[in-house]
C-alpha cells in the first residue's frame, strides 16, 4: 500500500514529523487562526459537567497546525477576557502543555475557548475572534 500525501517545504527545510520525513496530505505549513473547541462552566453548577471541562480528547498528534501557537481564553461577563493557560503545538500538531482538564472557580457562566493562533507576515500572532454569545 503506498502513502498518501507529500513532503512539505516551509522556509526551505523538510516539514519533518518526529525528526523523520513525514508525508503529509495537506501542507502543514498553512496556519489558519482558529477555535478548535469551546464550553461554557459555572462553579455553582448541580451538574458536574458543567464545573470542569475535559481535554484529555484534545491531547493527540494533528490537533493543530505544527509549531503554531494555542491557547485557551476565558470569556466572562461584560465581556472580560483572560488567557487561561498557552503553549505551542510540537512538530507533529500536539499541543504541548495542555492541561488534562480546566475547573471553574466562578459562580456565573463564562465561556473558555481552545484556540490556534498563527503569526502574520509581519511576526504578529493571530488569533480568532471571540464569540459574540456564549
Amino acid at each position: 500500500m503506498a502513502a498518501e500525501g507529500r513532503v512539505w517545504v516551509k522556509n526551505g527545510h523538510v516539514i519533518m514529523r518526529g525528526g523523520a520525513v513525514f508525508l503529509y496530505p495537506t501542507c502543514p505549513c498553512d496556519c489558519e487562526p482558529k477555535t478548535i473547541a469551546g464550553k461554557t462552566l459555572n462553579n455553582e453548577s448541580e451538574n458536574e459537567e458543567d464545573r470542569k471541562w475535559n481535554l484529555k480528547p484534545y491531547k493527540h498528534n494533528e490537533l493543530g497546525t505544527p509549531n503554531a501557537q494555542w491557547r485557551i481564553i476565558e470569556t466572562g461577563e461584560d465581556r472580560y477576557t483572560k488567557i487561561n493557560s498557552s503553549g505551542t503545538f510540537d512538530e507533529c500538531g500536539y499541543p504541548t502543555g495542555l492541561p488534562d482538564e480546566v475547573s471553574s472557580h466562578y459562580s456565573y457562566d463564562y465561556h473558555l475557548e481552545l484556540q490556534q493562533g498563527c503569526e502574520d507576515e509581519d511576526g504578529n500572532m493571530q488569533w480568532p475572534d471571540l464569540p459574540d454569545e456564549y
